[in-house]
């Protein structure tokens, strides 16, 4: 008998010492599988909420602190980091928006996840480009489906859509429009992704969000800005046999909510022509008549500064990026004695300034400004 009344007084006092946390949601319903850490008590103490949504602590796990520092985390709430008494809590946990499939936020109000998106579309990310070794939007573009990349040996590349190209083609970046077309084309070689994210295609009329040259498709280039590292830096060497000869360096720095990213690069193209011997390392040529090539040289400069401060509801942009094409069309030398020859040379330079704000009021109404 006195084993019993004392097993029975035991389990009494841990009762009489037990403290409850409850998780409930914005309907006071309660949540189960929450994630509790109790941060620097006994080496971290770790609990997960039952179906009721309750949690019981030991006080004896407390020590002799007033406020205890806890950490709450759940796949479908907001994460919450704070304080707590010694006394029955509840804890009301808010919903959080998290997108599990890839999204995509071209001509959408908001981005949507891909499989909800109405229109025709194709989102290519940046693991995509990296292994398909794409160093400029034509690379990328050239083996995919009801698209054709054209080449022209001094004008660069276009593309058609669904067998219609020029004018009725809108390329973005950051929603942006490029400026510069020649005859109604983009030269897609002139426009490189090394600090490119992803690339948003979208067949069909989008004439009500972009105007009236989008009227066969859009495609949208969305630059990397969400850097998880404090500091990161990457360069590329980029090298083919016929005469490619590549490299880019990028630089972030993260400190709290700003991030610094610069990125700059040089492409450069010695040309070719069908009776142009292989040679590993390019070396000087004299200037006879296999001076005239089929493929003229090109020669590119890019590069690419930004500044991004992100707060909870607040995030703003500002960037500046500049892109330099020259393009060498040398003549054959000129009878009879071949000494002279005329030679063109075709120039591009872009430079764009850019402002981009975004201010959100809730989960459903923001304001946003963007100006380039």
């Amino acid at each position: 008998m006195r084993l019993l009344f004392f097993i029975f007084f035991l389990f009494c006092y841990n009762i009489s010492y037990c403290q409850v946390l409850s998780f409930i949601n914005s309907d006071n319903l309660p949540i189960s599988d929450v994630y509790v850490e109790l941060i620097n008590i006994k080496s971290n103490t770790k609990l997960i909420s039952d179906r009721d949504g309750i949690v019981n602590i030991n006080n004896d796990e407390l020590d002799s602190l007033v406020k205890i520092p806890i950490k709450i985390s759940h796949i479908s709430y907001k994460d919450f980091k704070g304080f707590f008494t010694k006394v029955d809590t509840t804890f009301k946990l808010i919903k959080a928006n998290i997108l599990l499939d890839q999204i995509f936020v071209t001509a959408q109000i908001s981005p949507n996840n891909l499989s909800d998106v109405i229109q025709k579309t194709l989102l290519i990310n940046r693991e995509n480009i990296d292994s398909q070794g794409a160093v400029n939007l034509k690379d990328l573009l050239d083996k995919q489906m009801n698209m054709r990349i054209s080449n022209d040996n001094i004008l660069g590349s276009s593309i058609s859509i669904q067998g219609v190209s020029g004018q009725n083609i809108k390329v973005l970046i950051d929603g942006v429009p490029i400026l510069g077309r020649l005859n109604g084309n983009i030269d897609l070689s002139q426009i490189n992704l090394n600090n490119i994210e992803k690339v948003e295609v979208v067949e069909g009329p989008l004439s009500v969000n972009f105007g009236t040259d989008a009227l066969v498709g859009t495609i949208n280039l969305i630059t990397r800005t969400n850097l998880k590292e404090k500091f990161s830096s990457l360069y590329n060497l980029y090298y083919e046999s016929v005469g490619h000869y590549n490299s880019d360096l990028a630089v972030s720095y993260k400190f709290n909510n700003k991030t610094f990213s610069i990125d700059v690069g040089r492409n450069y193209f010695d040309g070719w022509s069908d009776n142009e011997d292989f040679q590993l390392i390019p070396s000087s040529q004299l200037a006879d008549t296999n001076r005239s090539q089929t493929w003229n040289p090109k020669e590119q400069y890019f590069g690419k500064g930004q500044y991004v401060y992100d707060a909870k509801n607040f995030t703003s942009r500002i960037y500046y990026d500049f892109f330099s094409e020259k393009i060498s069309n040398l003549g054959f030398p000129r009878m009879p004695y071949y000494e002279t020859a005329f030679d063109d040379f075709y120039y591009t330079k872009r430079n764009n300034l850019g402002l981009d704000f975004l201010y959100k009021f809730n989960d459903i109404e923001k304001i946003h400004f963007l100006s380039s």
